[in-house]
């Protein structure tokens, strides 16, 4: 069932728009921007909106209110719209942008991009780095969306529905070109469409850009069409390699790790030998104590001590009352 729309930007600006089938209000929404960019150039935000029979404006923000919208205006032949945009708020100063890039790899990503996106900005402005990270961003929901669609394209049996699938990791692999997983979905089409020289040279690249997961690659079904070739059973033998070598680096790291606890262990050790080095007999402490009072042989202390039963009060009385003083 077709629809027509009456699409009201303004009072003097007022457009038609016709599709064949009855949309969601997803694809109304994408068929509006996509039909006219020029109004939602940059990050405007908008809201659709109609009339109901009191005369009221309501907004339209899901599919059950796009569903009710449609019910309310069956009796008519042209639906009328309003498109409302809202205040757009200035974006922060140069100097108080506070983007929040959620990873190194992210934040990589979105700097391998900025040159294409300074081309898309008509004027260099103060918040060039502002309007790059939101395009950066629209790109980015846009490229998982694709990522999605792509995915449900290759589980069919069906080529036609296959190419379509790979003309769609195309385009992600211009958005981002670095990116494993898009280069081994790709190389997956290309196996599927029986192009055994592009798959394996697309995989190539998938493992250069860092994807390493050997087994999944192996247990792949996607890769039927090529996996008894030799260009795969050398790509097979290059990311054993690339793993292998990762493997050394660890255990090298591990080691060095238990070199140093033992380092610790020993060092803590020779502490704990210092400390009991220095913890003295209490007996040669009253020895010394009593040798830095009275000068007399250190054995003439000893027995002293003893005969006091070590207790150093009685030694020194019993020397200060006796001919040794």
């Amino acid at each position: 069932m077709s629809a027509t729309f009456k699409i009201v930007f303004s009072e003097t600006d007022i457009r038609r728009l016709t599709m064949k089938v009855l949309p969601t209000y997803q694809e109304f929404v994408s068929h509006l921007e996509g039909t006219y960019p020029s109004y939602f150039c940059g990050e405007k935000k908008f809201v659709v909106k109609y009339l109901d029979s009191d005369g009221d404006k309501i907004a339209v923000t899901s599919q059950i209110e796009f569903e009710e919208m449609i019910s309310q205006l069956s009796g008519e032949s042209t639906l009328k719209i309003f498109v409302e945009f809202e205040e757009v708020k200035q974006p922060p100063k140069k100097n108080e942008e506070n983007i929040n890039i959620v990873c190194p790899e992210e934040e990589k990503s979105f700097l391998e991009n900025v040159e294409d996106m300074v081309k898309e900005i008509p004027v260099i402005t103060d918040n060039l780095f502002q309007e790059c990270y939101n395009q950066w961003q629209k790109r980015r929901n846009l490229y998982w969306n694709l990522h999605r669609m792509s995915l449900q394209y290759l589980d069919s049996l069906d080529k036609n529905v296959i190419q379509k699938g790979k003309e769609i990791l195309l385009k992600m692999v211009d958005m981002f070109p670095n990116n494993k997983i898009t280069l081994y979905n790709l190389a997956c089409a290309e196996s599927l469409l029986g192009n055994v020289k592009e798959s394996i040279s697309t995989l190539e690249k998938a493992i250069e850009a860092g994807y390493h997961d050997l087994t999944h690659m192996l247990n792949d079904k996607d890769f039927n069409n090529i996996k008894y070739t030799e260009g795969f059973n050398l790509l097979v033998q290059k990311l054993q390699r690339i793993i292998n070598g990762d493997s050394v680096k660890l255990e090298t790291e591990d080691v060095k790790i238990e070199e140093k606890v033992e380092e610790i262990k020993v060092e803590e050790k020779v502490e704990e030998i210092k400390v009991e080095e220095k913890v003295e007999d209490p007996l040669i402490e009253k020895l010394d104590y009593l040798g830095e009072i009275f000068p007399l042989p250190r054995d003439i202390l000893g027995e002293l001590l003893a005969q006091c039963n070590n207790n150093l009060e009685q030694v020194v009385d019993l020397i200060n009352s006796t001919t040794f003083k």
